[in-house]
């Protein structure tokens, strides 16, 4: 009632002031009334909702692991000597028992023919004095030296041919050539490296799993594994090794895995990302990743009440997949939740749903 008093007095007053200033009071006075209805008008936040579904979910533990070498070797000689002759080349893949390289045999050649030389003579010296030994006219000391003679002399036969045999350098395992580390000609100390051999059309999967899944993996298990250098194809593989043993500083599970690489695709010492099927969930409260909210606190959704106003909750979180993410607490099947325009929201905020209104 004033404030119709005073906009009545004020419009009579106009009459008598000047026009422009009877136009600012009347303009004035229309501002505060459209002030007060701006403050009783609600706030309301057009968003995009969707509904908490509730499936079937395949948990899939995921790790980024590191290739091995199935086999990985490196080769080196037995016996010192000059390099006479170069078999293999690098990259060569070779069978168990393939000839790499010849070292000079001539020196091991000449001691195996003194060594057989030996061990003819003592052989021949048994065989002389056993009769005699029989006919008791060596004693039998004397015949016990004999066949030490003839036993030393066959061992050093068997060594020296060993030797000769070693200027042969062989592939330990079948695999492909690496490196070579000498060239033809070369002066070699025993035990010098001549070829890295790896064996890669198996490969060797190394990772580490959360301790929690623990229960869930076990030897047989089926791995897929990604890599960036082929990123449109799934590499299978099998676990083989799970430790007994868990990290004490990472507390997690080492475990490793055989990938099948016949085509050679892989390589040792790359990173992959690494997927196992350990458990299927028949009924997983499920909602779309971008619903979901992260702060100091932990994570939290918004969730549209019956009266369309924004309730923001804790949420537990579960497995993840390529946009979505598995809620093990805090919002239930049915429920309807933001899962665009949660940013421009305040609890208790009224909000209009954009797929609704399309609806």
């Amino acid at each position: 009632m004033i404030r119709r008093k005073r906009y009545a007095i004020l419009k009579e007053s106009a009459h008598f002031l000047p026009p422009v200033l009877a136009l600012v009071l009347l303009v004035g006075c229309g501002r505060d009334d459209e002030d007060s209805g701006a403050e009783r008008s609600e706030r309301v936040v057009t968003v995009e909702s969707t509904i908490v579904k509730q499936r079937e979910w395949q948990l899939v533990a995921r790790a980024v692991g590191s290739l091995r070498a199935d086999e990985q070797v490196q080769v080196r000689n037995e016996i010192g000597g000059q390099i006479k002759q170069i078999e293999a080349r690098e990259g060569q893949w070779v069978s168990a028992g393939d000839i790499l390289l010849r070292i000079d045999d001539e020196r091991s050649a000449l001691d195996v023919k003194r060594a057989e030389a030996r061990y003819e003579e003592t052989q021949a010296q048994v065989i002389r004095r056993e009769p005699l030994f029989e006919q008791e006219l060596i004693t039998e000391a004397e015949m016990i030296e004999t066949r030490a003679s003839f036993r030393a002399a066959e061992a050093e036969l068997g060594l020296m041919r060993r030797r000769l045999a070693d200027t042969t350098v062989r592939a330990p395992i079948e695999g492909q050539l690496g490196r070579r580390y000498v060239s033809l000609g070369d002066y070699t100390q025993a035990g010098s490296l001549l070829f890295d051999l790896v064996k890669i059309d198996v490969l060797k999967l190394d990772f580490n799993l959360p301790e929690r899944y623990l229960p869930l993996i076990d030897i047989g298990q089926a791995v897929r594994v990604h890599t960036a250098a082929h990123p449109d194809r799934t590499f299978n593989g099998e676990v083989y090794f799970v430790d007994p043993v868990i990290d004490s500083n990472t507390r997690t599970l080492a475990v490793r895995a055989l990938i099948d690489n016949e085509d050679l695709a892989l390589r040792p010492n790359q990173f992959v990302s690494v997927q196992i099927d350990v458990e299927k969930l028949d009924e997983a409260v499920v909602i779309p990743e971008q619903a979901l909210i992260s702060d100091m606190g932990g994570y939290s959704v918004y969730v549209v009440d019956v009266d369309d106003r924004a309730e923001r909750r804790r949420v537990r979180l579960g497995e993840r997949e390529p946009g979505y993410i598995e809620i093990r607490e805090g919002v239930s099947a049915g429920e309807r939740v933001v899962a665009a325009g949660h940013q421009r929201l305040q609890p208790s905020t009224r909000v209009r749903d954009r797929n609704r209104s399309e609806d």
